[in-house]
């Protein structure tokens, strides 16, 4: 599924929500029925047709990364940190790990 396809589909969804689903042929045309991207794909040399769900598109989320800097204690203790990191060092993870990795050591998070 293409970004340019998925970003057209978000559109449509909300011009027409009532909506549930739509089908893009290879050359880039949507439509809500897709028995007539099928019809319009047949013409095509590439026949392929997409269906992009309202529901997949709703489910995605932003992924928030926070900076993280690393202490010896972090170190020590978070082997997936992995042997080259050194105290200082700063990685950027998810909130959630971010809070996984506070559960288990002392560390600063910088903005």
């Amino acid at each position: 599924m293409s970004t340019k396809n998925k970003a057209i589909a978000k559109k449509l969804f909300e011009t027409y929500p009532e909506e549930t689903a739509a089908f893009f042929t290879s050359d880039g045309t949507s439509f809500f029925n897709e028995n007539n991207a099928l019809l319009h794909g047949k013409t095509l040399a590439d026949k392929s047709v997409t269906e992009i769900k309202k529901a997949d598109l709703s489910e995605e989320k932003e992924v928030k990364l926070v900076k993280l800097k690393l202490t010896k204690a972090m170190i020590a203790a978070l082997p997936q940190i992995g042997e080259a990191a050194k105290e200082g060092d700063t990685i950027e993870v998810t909130a959630e790990k971010a809070e996984e990795y506070k559960a288990c050591c002392c560390y600063k998070i910088s903005g």
